[in-house]
């Protein structure tokens, strides 16, 4: 970067430095209690219930406005559309309440300073678009005995696939029915509008169903038996297939989502090293800069709607302009970080205390060792990732470990790797080194980044190396696999890594970066399905690299289910089952608590199916065989946290 180039982009992040400073200072503070009876959340609520609660989370009602209504760069469809959409069948408009309420989303009433036109939690006016922020997937609504309760930072229970296709049909229908076209110009242009007027918005809308169409059939099941349901979403497959086609601009560079995961609960998520379902985001905290976790952000940004210009950018390290706002960003995260999990509520039925006693025996006996207990209140709490193979179903964490993609415009520009020497990416590279360089540019082109080798963040592969007597996690980065077994990669968090030195190359491990407890232990063998990779070296022991999941503190697991991180146990009773003995199909879509097997009610109108796809199996997390009471101990611990 040219010496001129440095200094002003220097002189500009001190700008906005001071800016954010300034801003910090006129936030609101964060924390407090809400209303019990939920009055300042003004959900619409279903006719059959008779009341809405909410739980003492250390928000209060103003930051709850706060997290459900703050736009962070989303454009989903010109805002001023969505107030005059109908659906597709009929005249009733697409946001009517019963409508949004059909797909599972939380529908409200308008607010006069936060939420004017009665936007859906999750749903915000960005600009002149209408777009989608975290609050969407993850603020969770469970009833009991006729009472809704409201859950900040739970996962949603909305079927995000059927709202999208739905929303398609939607436009489709306006398009091409002239009743419903000249009722949607009246709401927009007027009845006395000229015919100009009316061509252009015939054409921009022909445009927009396009582009929503486009998206369906890149990240949408097709096939009903292959089908989400409620409460999942192939999250990380869209994000890649977004990146792969969207931004390299690579027309067919996708494929298929085939490893659809329950949206993860929030609290905590700050305060853990590193999170996502596999581990591999870590919030990397750089010169009091929380890099990671706004890189991981901006990810989440690119999957749901955001627009990124790749076409060019300043060499080598230049920027991509892009609707991201990542001073929402960075605000969304201080109040995910202020927010306590849910305790029980007495309302559910009372503790038996001295069955939580003897839960809590049995969980440290079996459970302790993955899932660390935390005090909730703690603001200085810290949460290490216990990554391991806990024998579930790997679809998730093996999509994103193996899948390459053509780079497209990326091609030749240049990608940083975590602590390593800046290359140049290839024709051909694995996803992750591409989501990972785009957000790196967004980052630089929101001057929240000067130069991505000095605070970068990267997609990791979390992973466990297996030898005959040795069992270490660690972490992969730039990694490349071919015909499933690492052809080069890189290993971080090792004991004695040697300053992030190259340790796979060509399926060879460099033994010196290694500790030595294992060195000369890595023989190559031929890979299995569900494992990443072997590696080799010597005429030791076999050493192999396994996909990981993540465990983590289990404060407020219940209210998360359905459980494991694809959603394929209804309760936890059934999770302390041996997985031949679950349920292979049941029901999803209801939203009634179940206390005594903590859960949803095995009813609603969708059928999940854990042997429809091997994305939804529901084998593994196997700690103990526990007979009707011990699970019933276990359970009252549980709920205990």
């Amino acid at each position: 970067m040219k010496p001129k180039t440095i200094l002003l982009s220097l002189l500009s992040l001190l700008c906005i430095g001071a800016i954010s400073w300034l801003s910090f200072w006129n936030k609101p503070p964060i924390g407090g209690t809400s209303d019990a009876d939920g009055s300042g959340r003004n959900l619409l609520l279903a006719p059959e219930l008779k009341g809405l609660r909410v739980l003492k989370q250390n928000w209060t009602d103003a930051d709850a406005r706060r997290f459900y209504d703050t736009a962070q760069g989303s454009q989903l469809m010109p805002y001023a559309w969505w107030l005059h959409l109908e659906q597709a069948t009929s005249e009733q408009p697409f946001r009517d309440a019963a409508n949004i309420r059909a797909f599972g989303y939380l529908p409200r009433s308008a607010e006069p300073t936060s939420n004017p036109d009665g936007l859906p939690i999750g749903f915000v006016k960005n600009g002149v678009a209408l777009g989608m922020t975290c609050a969407a997937c993850h603020i969770g609504q469970i009833n009991y005995q006729g009472t809704a309760w409201l859950i900040d930072g739970a996962p949603t229970l909305a079927d995000a696939a059927t709202m999208m296709k739905e929303m398609a049909a939607s436009l489709s229908a306006t398009k091409d029915d002239a009743a419903k076209f000249a009722r949607f110009s009246a709401g927009l242009l007027g009845k006395a509008a000229a015919p100009e007027a009316i061509a252009a918005l015939k054409a921009e809308l022909q445009e927009v169903y396009d582009r929503r169409a486009l998206y369906n059939g890149r990240n949408l099941p097709t096939v009903k038996a292959l089908e989400f349901g409620p409460g999942r979403l192939d999250a990380f497959d869209a994000i890649f297939n977004e990146v792969a086609v969207r931004f390299a601009q690579v027309p067919d560079n996708e494929t298929r989502c085939d490893a659809p995961v329950s949206y993860p609960f929030l609290w905590d998520t700050p305060q853990h090293d590193r999170v996502q379902w596999n581990g591999s985001a870590p919030n990397t905290v750089v010169k009091n800069i929380h890099i990671g976790a706004l890189g991981r952000n901006v990810g989440e940004v690119l999957g749901v709607f955001a627009d990124v210009d790749t076409t060019t950018q300043e060499e080598p390290l230049g920027g991509y302009p892009s609707s991201v706002n990542t001073g929402s960003l960075t605000d969304l995260e201080d109040l995910v970080r202020a927010l306590w999990s849910p305790q029980w509520p007495e309302e559910f039925g009372k503790l038996d205390q001295g069955l939580v006693s003897k839960g809590k025996e049995l969980f440290a006996a079996n459970c302790i060792k993955c899932h660390a207990e935390i005090n909730r209140t703690d603001p200085n709490r810290k949460i290490i990732a216990k990554m391991d193979d806990v024998k579930t179903d790997p679809s998730m964490a093996r999509n994103a470990a193996t899948r390459t993609a053509r780079s497209g415009v990326f091609a030749g520009r240049i990608f940083v790797p975590a602590g390593l020497i800046p290359r140049k990416l290839q024709a051909v590279e694995p996803i992750g080194n591409l989501l990972s360089h785009l957000g790196q540019r967004v980052l630089v082109g929101k001057h929240d980044l000067i130069n991505p080798q000095d605070k970068t963040f990267n997609l990791d592969l979390a992973a466990v190396i297996q030898t005959a007597d040795d069992k270490i996690t660690t972490i992969l980065n730039d990694v490349k696999i071919v015909d499933g077994e690492v052809h080069s990669a890189s290993v971080k968090g090792l004991s004695d890594l040697k300053n992030g030195a190259e340790t796979v190359v060509d399926g060879k491990v460099n033994v010196e970066a290694l500790p030595g407890a294992l060195r000369e232990k890595f023989t190559k063998v031929e890979g299995e399905v569900e494992k990443v990779a072997q590696l080799a070296i010597g005429d030791g022991p076999e050493a192999t690299v396994i996909l990981a999941y993540k465990g983590r503190p289990l404060n407020g697991i219940w209210a998360t289910a359905p459980y494991l991180h694809n959603g394929s146990v209804l309760n936890l009773d059934e999770l302390l089952k041996p997985a031949a003995e679950r349920l292979k199909a049941f029901k999803v879509g209801s939203r009634e608590f179940d206390p005594k097997h903590v859960g949803l009610v095995n009813d609603g109108n969708f059928t999940f199916n854990t042997q429809a796809q091997p994305g939804n199996s529901n084998v593994g997390h196997e700690y103990g065989i526990f007979d009707e009471a011990q699970r019933a101990q276990l359970i009252e611990y549980l709920k205990s946290l």
